[in-house]
Order: C-alpha cells, then structure tokens, then sequence
C-alpha cells in the first residue's frame, strides 16, 4: 500500500463510523447500525442518514465514503427507505458532495410524496 493509500483508508474508516443527521427536532442520529425497512444492514464504509420526521414518520438514505471522497461529476439521486408504502428522492450535487466531506453540512429536501416532503441534513464529523 503506498502512503497516498495508507492515509486515505483511515480517513474513510473515520467517516463511516462518524457519520450523523439532524432529526426535525434539532437532535442528532448517529450512525445506524440496524437495518431500516427494505435496505441492508450498513457496513464500515456505508454513512446512513435519517430524515426529518413529516407526517408521523422518517426515511433513511445512505452515502458510500468514497462517493463523499471521489465525488461523481453529475452528482448522485437516492430513493430513501420505503416507509408507510412511499419513498422520496434525495440529489445531492458534486460539489455538495465534497462539502459533506470536508465537514460542512448540507440540508437537501426530498421530493414530495403522499402529500409531504422530508429534510435530511447531511454532516459528518
């Protein structure tokens, strides 16, 4: 492994085991270890983000650490969890991308489904 490679891994670790959202009431969600409905159990280099809650309920989304590293050029479009039988989608643009990763944070809204839309905000330390 070059030196390039041996600083980046350590970083990437960090990332996923710190990532966290704000919830609606101001309240940080750490990093989730269990399984939301319909999507797997995250792994070390998997960041899930919960949503704020909107009509009685939240989704969870998440990022890969190496899409927050190496952004896409156009950007990346997630469908959240199916919850109550809906889901919404997220676009989080690159340059959005690159600031979750230095450490800024990014509030994005969903698209609206059965009537209502959520808020994720984005931010890992």
């Amino acid at each position: 492994m070059n030196a390039p490679s041996r600083r980046v891994a350590p970083r990437l670790a960090a990332l996923a085991f710190l990532a966290f959202a704000a919830c609606s009431g101001g309240a940080e969600a750490g990093y989730a270890p269990l399984p939301s409905e319909g999507s797997p159990v995250p792994g070390p280099s998997i960041l899930q983000f919960t949503s704020s809650v909107d009509a009685s309920h939240s989704h969870r989304v998440t990022l890969s650490a190496s899409e927050l590293a190496s952004p896409p050029v156009g950007g990346i479009a997630r469908q959240t969890t199916r919850t109550f039988g809906h889901f919404h989608r997220v676009s989080l643009t690159e340059v959005e991308l690159r600031a979750i990763h230095s450490g800024r944070t990014v509030v994005k809204e969903t698209t609206s489904s059965d009537g209502h839309s959520h808020r994720f905000t984005f931010r890992i330390r």
